[in-house]
């Protein structure tokens, strides 16, 4: 990486970096499957989550799944649990830039928390930091496509 934000890849391409991004989620899917008991006992404001792809998820295969690290015995083993999903619409914008490497993400918390006490499917809001990358070939004008890379 060279300080100025763009890095030399193999086949002669650049990559520079759009300034840091953040867009807010609710989740969704955080009643199914035993996720709200985990939320109630686990999740606060603040706490970091991790999104993951599931290419091979069975009803959207554009599905990404977001994780909250919970501490068991006394702190000492700090699994992953799996407390809901990006909505469908929003998964299928994010999902193909997260594939491509355009979208790179740089930490997602826990933004706000709902009805935990009294709602089957909490409403958990997460914050998500990425930055996008743009490819061109060297000596290209920015903004120029790269043949065989979709923007």
């Amino acid at each position: 990486m060279v300080m100025d934000g763009t890095t030399e890849a193999m086949g002669g391409t650049v990559e520079s970096a759009d300034r840091l991004k953040r867009i807010q989620i609710v989740l969704a899917g955080t009643g199914y499957d035993g996720r709200a008991p985990v939320i109630r006992q686990f999740a606060e404001v603040g706490a970091p989550v991790f999104l993951r792809r599931e290419r091979a998820n069975y009803h959207d295969p554009n599905a990404i799944a977001v994780d909250l690290e919970v501490s068991l015995l006394w702190g000492l083993w700090k699994p992953r649990r799996h407390i809901g999903y990006v909505p469908r619409t929003r998964a299928a914008r994010l999902a193909p830039k997260i594939d491509s490497g355009a979208m790179v993400i740089q930490r997602a918390w826990i933004s706000n928390l709902y009805g935990l006490d009294w709602k089957d499917f909490p409403d958990v809001t997460v914050t998500v930091e990425y930055v996008t990358l743009h490819h061109r070939h060297k000596g290209a004008t920015p903004g120029a496509e790269v043949p065989g890379r979709a923007e």
